[in-house]
């Protein structure tokens, strides 16, 4: 009887090698290491990039490797202040569109990225509070990334708002509760990271009207977009929102900072990226432009933004074939995404300086 096991193991695990061969060679878009766990501290893997950070009292920002010194000197400095696309997921240090800025610059401003996976403003901005607002200056310049899916971050963390078609199926549940183990031991392998994609898209509805679909026509996007059948209760998220947001643009100019919303595109808006809908997000269940909306929300009460948009349109008008978001993932740009946003920042930031 042992002797049979082991044979069938031996046998399982000859498959399994064959299996994981043919995926590499036939499924190469999944052969990036998609994984992502705390080593310790300073240190996580993030789609086969090493990412390292430091801490300033509980503020972390992220650093080129761990003998890394942040230095807060005397001079003027850019705070970027974000989330997982400021945090560079899937990218090396030096291909962060902070890191890329920084090496544009001909001045003597520092420049700091503080950011964390799923922030949306408020904790963002309570951070700044409680940490880094001793060490900010006169004439510093605060440049906040928003997120698309930052509203729907506001109804996660706010019990009033949350749904219960968030997590309406078992599949889903389990893929969320898994995420830890499959990031850290499964993603090694390309056939597992294959299943796990078509996984994720069984556990949703991908097909159907927008009222079928409910959530699922947008994903983390369904408020920020105003999906239909959320309207109301996007409404008041975008509320919540612009209540903070106006609150901090009015206490950092009062401290004579500039305050600035840095707004990436998520690739739905994006020319020639639908092959990486693999959920078949819908703008058309939308019944409100959401980068329409944020920037007249911004203009009507005079709150600096930069909008990256047109350079990535522009950018895909002669490069079709290009990508500019990992592949599948429709929230987190690539190096030349991350290259793009540097250059809207550059851009603008010296037109305002002109001005």
């Amino acid at each position: 009887m042992y002797k049979k096991y082991t044979l069938a193991f031996f046998y399982f695990i000859i498959l399994f090698l064959l299996m994981e061969l043919l995926a590499r060679v036939f499924f190469k878009e999944f052969n990036y290491n998609s994984i992502y766990y705390d080593i310790n501290k300073y240190h996580r893997i993030s789609k086969g990039k090493n990412t390292f950070f430091q801490y300033i009292d509980d503020t972390k920002f992220r650093v080129k490797d761990y003998k890394w010194k942040i230095d807060l000197n005397e001079n003027n400095s850019y705070w970027f202040l974000g989330d997982s696309i400021t945090n560079g997921y899937g990218v090396d240090f030096k291909d962060t569109y902070y890191q890329k800025f920084k090496k544009k610059l001909n001045n003597n401003f520092n420049v700091y990225a503080s950011s964390e996976y799923n922030n949306n403003f408020k904790n963002t901005f309570s951070n700044l509070n409680n940490s880094l607002l001793r060490y900010l200056k006169e004439n510093d310049v605060i440049i906040y990334q928003f997120n698309f899916n930052d509203i729907i971050e506001i109804a996660k963390v706010d019990s009033s708002f949350q749904d219960k078609d968030l997590t309406n199926r078992g599949l889903i549940k389990l893929i969320n509760n898994t995420n830890k183990f499959r990031y850290k031991y499964l993603n090694h392998s390309t056939l597992l990271k294959y299943l796990q994609h078509h996984a994720s898209i069984a556990a949703r509805k991908t097909k159907g009207s927008c009222e079928e679909r409910k959530i699922h026509a947008l994903g983390p996007y369904t408020y920020s977009y105003f999906a239909k059948g959320f309207e109301k209760k996007s409404q008041k998220l975008w509320d919540v929102f612009i209540k903070d947001v106006k609150k901090t643009d009015s206490e950092l100019n009062s401290l004579n900072m500039r305050f600035i919303v840095l707004i990436p595109p998520i690739s739905l808006e994006v020319f020639h990226h639908s092959k990486i809908n693999k959920l078949n997000y819908d703008l058309g269940c939308s019944t409100i432009n959401a980068r329409d909306f944020i920037i007249k929300l911004l203009k009507d009460n005079k709150i600096d933004y930069i909008d990256t948009l047109p350079y990535f349109n522009n950018f895909m008008k002669n490069n079709k074939s290009k990508l500019l978001f990992h592949p599948y993932d429709t929230n987190h740009p690539n190096e030349e995404g991350h290259e793009l946003i540097s250059q809207a920042i550059f851009e603008n930031l010296n037109i305002k300086i002109k001005k």
